[in-house]
């Protein structure tokens, strides 16, 4: 027995040996700091999550109009019943859907019942959602990714150039529509890859995603016509069968009962992807908020929105298209930006859901450089980044920031002293009941873009026109307790303001280089 002990302790010790050989031999990989991102582990989820949910909190300037007007002041008037709509939503044929208001307001209708309906909460769970949606799209980014580059680092890397991206930490945890159809296209797409010959569960995402994102936003109707037609010309006949399927069967109810309820909200039949489109391209309504050239996008909007990315992201567009099997992103982003650029007014949230997928190959272009170069490729991508989170500082602080804190001020007062407001400013420039969440009468200078064409001025060209005359008018209309004054009417308005007895009481700084035609908007007056 002993003996028997004895051998078995020295083959324990050998095996012993071996294996601290084998680890010494062959150590395991080091972890990078990419790996602790990664959305495959629950530390990766809860540190995204929190960095997404915390910059949503954190951007406190105001980007354009449609990001409250369109969603979260729409949603205020469903869920509490007073509010202000914009000309979008009071014409003969409205152009937007309620589905995405909607969203919002089943949101506050929620806290409404729970009796959690406090002012802070209504403005600003919205953005604490929307940085939600936003992780939302972040994941399903990696996962496409990580679906279409064989190695571990490279989705790894497009996931972190995401983060540090400047425009979508700055753009995307807003409330617009546009970030929504990013986020519904990306998934959709991912959905898209995982369609295979048999019918499956993901021929009937994509198909609810296909509805729901072109009530959203009509402008998603042409990314999803591409997805369509790539899955008929890759599976033939089989491909159409399953797509007429999911179509009919999801698609088209999903239609058909967001007609019903925009129909029901607007007191008559309305299709309002139609009225877009038929304004949009017939009545070329968008001309009036004025008009760029073709190749806007290219020459002024993708270097603002992609910085020190651009470089690699149209070098890495290219190797996909080149070296991917699957070109499907290349004509994606192809024929969503030539359509858009034939639209007459070009903004850069226009082309949000492309973004993604130009960071995306950015990735590629660096991940694929980083094997034979690894030492560049790192510090080409720490200056990247580094530059986008400087960029992204300096223009959250110093770009429209007077909004916010306009109607935080507001907010606060509780009733006391703030009993009405007149905002002599530019349309539709700060957020309203959304963030003060109190029935008091508010009002700024009607802007409806058909009045221009109807032989008669709108009262923001009147006041641009004539602001010692309009609020001569003003005065004499009514009586209000607080006026804002932009800072390029107060050398006219100051004067007539003081002499019906309202005193400045306040100054808060707006932008740096805010231009407008009358000049730069650099702070903004409280009387």
């Amino acid at each position: 027995q002993r003996r028997v002990h004895g051998i078995m302790g020295k083959e324990k010790e050998n095996k012993k040996e071996c294996k601290e050989e084998t680890v010494k031999d062959h150590p395991a990989p080091e972890k990078s700091f990419l790996d602790y991102l990664s959305p495959d582990t629950l530390n990766g989820i809860i540190s995204i999550l929190a960095f997404r949910i915390l910059l949503s909190l954190h951007v406190r300037s105001y980007y354009v109009s449609d990001e409250y007007w369109q969603s979260v002041e729409i949603a205020h008037k469903m869920s509490f019943g007073y509010g202000h709509e914009s000309w979008e939503w009071t014409i003969p044929t409205p152009i937007r859907s309620i589905l995405y208001p909607l969203f919002h307001s089943c949101i506050f209708t929620l806290l409404k019942i729970i009796g959690l309906d406090t002012s802070f909460l209504i403005a600003y769970i919205p953005r604490i959602v929307q940085g939600i949606i936003l992780f939302i799209t972040d994941v399903y980014l990696y996962k496409i990714a990580k679906g279409m580059f064989k190695d571990k680092y490279t989705p790894l890397l497009v996931l972190f150039l995401n983060l540090g991206s400047w425009y979508v930490s700055y753009a995307m945890v807003r409330t617009l529509s546009n970030n929504i159809e990013a986020t519904l296209l990306l998934v959709a797409y991912y959905y898209w890859t995982k369609i295979e010959q048999k019918y499956s569960k993901a021929d009937t995402i994509v198909a609810c995603i296909y509805a729901i994102a072109l009530f959203v936003r009509p402008t998603s109707a042409i990314i999803s016509v591409v997805l369509m037609f790539f899955q008929v010309s890759k599976y033939n006949m089989t491909g159409a069968k399953n797509l007429l399927r999911a179509l009919v069967v999801y698609t088209l109810p999903l239609c058909c009962l967001f007609i019903a309820m925009d129909s029901l909200y607007f007191g008559s039949l309305q299709i309002t992807v139609y009225n877009f489109a038929k304004m949009t391209l017939f009545f070329k309504i968008q001309a009036i908020f004025g008009t760029q050239g073709m190749l806007w996008y290219i020459t002024s909007a993708l270097p603002l929105m992609l910085f020190t990315y651009l470089p690699f992201s149209l070098y890495g567009f290219i190797k996909i298209m080149r070296e991917i099997e699957d070109g499907t992103i290349f004509y994606l982003v192809t024929i969503y930006w030539t359509a858009m650029s034939f639209m007459l007014h070009k903004e850069e949230r226009y082309i949000i859901p492309i973004i993604p997928y130009l960071i995306l190959s950015a990735g590629y272009c660096l991940g694929s450089a980083k094997r034979n170069y690894p030492k560049l490729i790192f510090t080409f991508i720490v200056v990247a980044v580094c530059t986008q989170i400087v960029f992204f500082c300096v223009w959250n602080n110093t770009y429209k920031i007077a909004p916010l804190p306009i109607m935080d001020e507001f907010r606060n007062d509780n009733g006391k002293d703030v009993t009405s407001v007149y905002f002599l400013t530019d349309c539709y420039s700060t957020p309203f009941y959304s963030h003060i969440h109190r029935n008091i009468s508010m009002d700024f200078p009607s802007c409806p873009p058909m009045a221009n064409r109807a032989n008669f001025m709108s009262e923001k060209i009147e006041l641009f026109n004539d602001t010692a005359k309009f609020v001569k008018a003003l005065m004499k209309r009514q009586h209000y307790s607080h006026i804002i004054v932009a800072s390029y009417f107060d050398k006219q308005a100051g004067p007539m303001l003081i002499h019906h007895e309202y005193k400045k009481i306040k100054e808060t700084y707006h932008s740096l280089f805010e231009e407008t035609p009358r000049g730069y908007e650099k702070e903004i007056w409280f009387y």
